[in-house]
C-alpha cells in the first residue's frame, strides 16, 4: 500500500513545481500545480504537446471545483452526484478569477476546462495533500500510446516523482462530457459508454435534449 509519507513527498514536488506521475484508475497521470505557469510550461514542454490542446485537471472536492469554474448547473450537478468519483470528465466554464495566462495554458484559449473528481484512492488523496487541483494528462509523448508500465514511463519520461499503482487500470481514458451548454454533449467516449450516459440523461432530462449525444 501506498504510503502516506510517498504521498507526501509526491504532494511536496508538485508545489515545487515539479512533475508528479501518478496513477489515476484510467492510467497514469502526470500531475503539476495547476495555476503555475512555470510547471504547466514544463509539462507541455516533457509531453512535446501542442500547446492548442487543452489540459484536464482533477479536484478532490466539489469546493475545490467551485473555486475554478464559473457554475455548475443543476444538470452537472446530478452527474457529479452519479459519476463521481469515477471517469468522468465534465467540462466547465472555467473561473474569470483565475489569470488570463493560466486560464489560456490550461484551455487552449477555450475558457473551458475538463474536471473530475478520480476514484483512485492515490490520486484522490494526492489533490487532498497538494490542496488545490493539479493537472491530469497521460503520461506520455503526445500522440504516442498510453502505458500502464511505470518502469516503461520512467524509460521515456523525465519525471520528478512517481508513485505506483495499487490497483488494476481500466485500460480506457474518462469519457468526456461538455455540461456548458443546456444539451450536454459526448466530446470523448470512454470507461463510461455513451449508451450509459443517455440513459442516465434521459432520466433526468427531457428527451428532445439528447439529439446531439
Amino acid at each position: 500500500m501506498t504510503s502516506h509519507s510517498k504521498i507526501n513527498q509526491a504532494a511536496t514536488v508538485i508545489k515545487n513545481f515539479g512533475i508528479v506521475c501518478y496513477p489515476t484508475e484510467t492510467i497514469y497521470g502526470l500531475g503539476v500545480l495547476f495555476d503555475s505557469e512555470e510547471a504547466l510550461h514544463k509539462l507541455y514542454a516533457l509531453k512535446k504537446r501542442d500547446s492548442q490542446k487543452p489540459i484536464s485537471l482533477l479536484v478532490s472536492s466539489v469546493e475545490m471545483l467551485e473555486n475554478i469554474t464559473e457554475e455548475i448547473s443543476d444538470t452537472a450537478q446530478m452527474l457529479i452526484n452519479e459519476f463521481w468519483p469515477g471517469p468522468l470528465t465534465l467540462v466547465f466554464k472555467i473561473s474569470s478569477k483565475i489569470p488570463e495566462n493560466i486560464r489560456m495554458l490550461l484551455t487552449a484559449d477555450t475558457n473551458t476546462i475538463g474536471v473530475r473528481i478520480s476514484s483512485c484512492t492515490i490520486a484522490q488523496e494526492l489533490v487532498q495533500t497538494v490542496g488545490k487541483p493539479i493537472t491530469t494528462t497521460s503520461a506520455n509523448i503526445s500522440g504516442e500510446e498510453s502505458s500502464t508500465d511505470l518502469e516503461y514511463i520512467k524509460k521515456k519520461l523525465e519525471i520528478d516523482y512517481y508513485l505506483p499503482a495499487e490497483n488494476e487500470f481500466l485500460m480506457l481514458p474518462s469519457t468526456v462530457l461538455d455540461v456548458t451548454k443546456t444539451t450536454p454533449k459526448i466530446i470523448r467516449e470512454g470507461a463510461i459508454t455513451r449508451q450509459s450516459l443517455k440513459n442516465y440523461l434521459k432520466s433526468i432530462l427531457k428527451s428532445s435534449f439528447l439529439d446531439s449525444l
